[in-house]
């Protein structure tokens, strides 16, 4: 992916995500507007990035459809860092887990132990950076479903 194409919030949702198969393709456009939203300021929350109430409940119908997994998401983005990776040389893969401790919120479910001993509760968050080892130009970070233990 080039750096202007990085640079347009618009453009890079629709060639990362353009391509999803979602079931519909309404899905889809929901992906992309979504994803370009967020691109725009990622620092900021999802009802934050979108412009009116209707944008922040679509996407949070959007996200929680259960017609819809994070690998259909993902999908067309793996194929595409797969297909530059593969024209590269050699290709770093860094990898980090985090821990997300959620021990004080108590009527959170299907937490498993994390850290040390069995009274932490939450879950791990494992991260892949792929970088390319001549040039360290990054080429994705993928944080697959998140894992409990």
């Amino acid at each position: 992916m080039n750096t202007e194409t990085l640079q347009n919030a618009e453009a890079w949702a629709v060639e990362t995500f353009g391509a999803a198969e979602l079931g519909d393709p309404r899905r889809t456009d929901r992906l992309v507007k979504v994803a370009s939203a967020l691109g725009e300021n990622p620092s900021v929350s999802l009802p934050a990035s979108m412009r009116n109430w209707a944008d922040i409940h679509a996407a949070y119908q959007f996200l929680g459809n259960p017609a819809i997994s994070h690998e259909q998401i993902m999908a067309p983005h793996f194929a595409a860092v797969y297909q530059e990776a593969a024209e590269r040389r050699q290709i770093l893969m860094i990898g980090d887990t985090t821990d997300v401790n959620l021990s004080t919120h108590q009527a959170t479910i299907g937490l498993g132990p994390v850290g040390r001993g069995n009274k932490a509760k939450g879950f791990f968050v494992h991260s892949v950076l792929a970088v390319d080892a001549k040039d360290k130009q990054p080429l994705s970070l993928y944080r697959p479903a998140t894992l409990c233990p």
